[in-house]
């Protein structure tokens, strides 16, 4: 009996031993399932445990994972097609037999339409069990939305770098890459052919001075959709910048269709373009090249159609020009002789010649004009005309300008001392350039230098200076006028219709031409138009001063006409300070009508 108490005793402490563990088995697994429910809640994921049927076993998400609008308890035990497009489903599948197959992480994206909004998806599948798989899926929506807009402004940026920010053409850097590749299939292709056409607007800067430069922004942008209409699509047009723009027309024959091309293009700007119901007329210079042996760079290419449609321009604007190298060969000319002024310039190269200014009726001295000469160390001795128009085209006439009033008015100064008793006057001719507002100071400066008085010094102004702004002009013209400082306006005739305007400025004498100091009869338009002027100056109380007196008989008809003042090799030509100085010295007394002057 003890013995069966016993052993029944002992079999219930086995079995409450055993439900214990079993009960504390249970417990941990629990609490085990419980932490991986809670690592799961944690993930920022939707997890769905897959078996390799594709059955969903177990779905977990955050609340605010959108889950194709249904709600999650729905999801299990459904198939992992539930929801998705044919094609979608069947790339699940193919991906979770991988990852079982590999035994390794599996990582895709898809995208799905959610009320009518986009949600992109990345999928992480990751081995479970032998049959089973967890697919960690989550919105990258936002980042994609987010890499799609960085894509689009780098895009925009690639867009912005290539292409000119005013007519949406390309810019200079795209036609440079299209200008390579087109040396390149030349170099491959030798029944390649190509043309490039320079194209700049003539007086542009007019336009945006008169009309404003929105005026001056709409017309560039109406040239750029002209152009647009010449091209084909295996051509292109750009524009480099201001008021350049470059045609570059490709699979061409020869010559001929280039110049087909810029012909319409200067027909088309015959007519006025509409801008805002305002008509402007401008016209175009257009230089045009066609590819040879020589050019071998991009740069090489618009360095030459540049120079070709410079060549337009001095023959006249309105037309084309055709590059052939010996423009390229004085080009170069051109730009040692702007590195030579400069250097001419800082050596104090310059030297002024000084042509005597004689009164007709008595034969006195009246003054000198100042003319530069360059004293270059290799060439000698240069003359104006072979440097003064590189010097107006590289702004170095202002520098040059400047040394020239202060070494005139300098040794007018040392004349008035040296002779007292004579009332000389320095004609100094100005650029256009330097007819602006800083012009006062430095005549200021230079009077003041030399202890010059105002009244002894002439300004020279061309009559085609004069209307290119004359309000503003007109201005300074007085300005000058208060220092005592005398205008004479050259070349008068050669220009404008000065009647208008000519009485509202404040000018002293006009000078004629050396073209009109004529009395041949053979050349009678000549004769009338310096009789003309010598009229018009005696109507208006002015000097009449004739340049280029030659002969005796030019001046008895000058004297005939009443011209007051006259210049030329006549009298004597333009000479060096220390010979002007002894000019003077023999003039005073001795004058004479009746042999020339060396």
């Amino acid at each position: 009996m003890y013995l069966f108490i016993g052993g029944l005793v002992s079999g219930l402490t086995v079995i409450v031993i055993w439900n214990l563990r079993l009960q504390r088995s249970e417990t941990a697994l629990q609490k085990k399932e419980a932490h991986q429910r809670a690592l799961l809640a944690a993930i920022p994921d939707l997890v769905i445990r897959i078996n390799r049927a594709g059955i969903t076993l177990e779905l977990t998400a955050p609340a605010n994972f959108r889950v194709l609008g249904e709600h999650r308890e729905n999801w299990v035990g459904t198939h992992v097609s539930h929801g998705l497009s044919p094609e979608l489903a069947q790339k699940r599948l193919d991906v979770i037999a991988k990852a079982l197959e590999t035994r390794s992480i599996q990582i895709y994206e898809h995208t799905l339409v959610l009320d009518d909004q986009i949600q992109v998806e990345e999928v992480r599948v990751v081995p479970y069990s032998d049959d089973e798989v967890l697919l960690l899926v989550r919105d990258i929506s936002d980042s994609a939305r987010l890499e799609a807009e960085r894509k689009r402004a780098e895009e925009q940026l690639k867009h912005d770098a290539l292409h000119d920010g005013l007519t949406g053409l390309p810019n200079r850097n795209l036609l440079l890459e299209r200008l390579d590749l087109a040396l390149k299939r030349a170099k491959r292709h030798s029944d390649f052919q190509f043309a490039v056409l320079f194209l700049d607007l003539d007086h542009f800067k007019v336009i945006n001075d008169s009309l404003g430069h929105s005026v001056g922004d709409e017309l560039l942008i109406a040239v750029a959709n002209q152009l647009k209409t010449f091209v084909r699509e295996t051509d292109m047009a750009a524009r480099l910048g201001g008021d350049e723009f470059v045609l570059l027309v490709e699979e061409i024959e020869g010559l001929s269709e280039a110049i087909v091309v810029a012909k319409r293009i200067l027909e088309l700007f015959k007519s006025p373009l509409v801008l805002n119901e305002r008509q402007v007329f401008t016209s175009a210079s257009i230089g045009i090249l066609t590819r040879d042996i020589n050019h071998r760079t991009a740069e090489d290419l618009l360095r030459d159609a540049d120079l070709g449609m410079y060549r337009a321009k001095q023959d006249g604007r309105k037309q084309y020009a055709i590059f052939d190298p010996h423009m390229h060969l004085q080009a170069m000319q051109r730009l040692q002789l702007e590195n030579e002024l400069r250097r001419g310039l800082e050596n104090q190269e310059f030297v002024l010649y000084y042509q005597p200014i004689i009164s007709l009726a008595t034969g006195a001295i009246r003054g000198f004009e100042a003319l530069i000469r360059w004293q270059h160390p290799e060439y000698g001795l240069v003359m104006p005309g072979e440097f003064i128009a590189v010097a107006e085209e590289t702004r170095l006439i202002v520098p040059i300008g400047r040394w020239i009033l202060q070494a005139a008015c300098a040794q007018m100064a040392a004349w008035q001392v040296q002779f007292p008793e004579q009332s000389l006057r320095m004609s100094v001719n100005l650029s256009v350039q330097q007819l602006q507002p800083k012009l006062l100071d430095h005549l200021d400066s230079a009077l003041k230098q030399s202890g010059l008085l105002g009244e002894r010094l002439v300004l020279e102004i061309t009559e085609s200076m004069l209307v290119r702004n004359l309000e503003a002009t007109d201005s300074l013209l007085k300005q000058l006028k208060t220092r005592g400082i005398h205008l004479s306006i050259d070349d008068f005739g050669t220009g404008y219709s000065s009647l208008s305007y000519l009485h509202q400025l404040p000018a002293d004498a006009l000078k004629i031409d050396r073209a009109f100091v004529s009395p041949n009869e053979r050349d009678v338009r000549s004769q009338t138009i310096a009789e003309s002027i010598v009229a018009l100056s005696n109507l208006l109380e002015l000097n009449a001063i004739a340049e280029g007196i030659e002969t005796l008989e030019q001046l008895q008809w000058l004297q005939s006409l009443g011209c007051e003042l006259g210049q030329g090799n006549w009298f004597s030509r333009p000479l060096p300070a220390d010979q002007a100085t002894i000019f003077i010295s023999q003039s005073l007394s001795s004058f004479s009508y009746e042999q020339p002057n060396a």
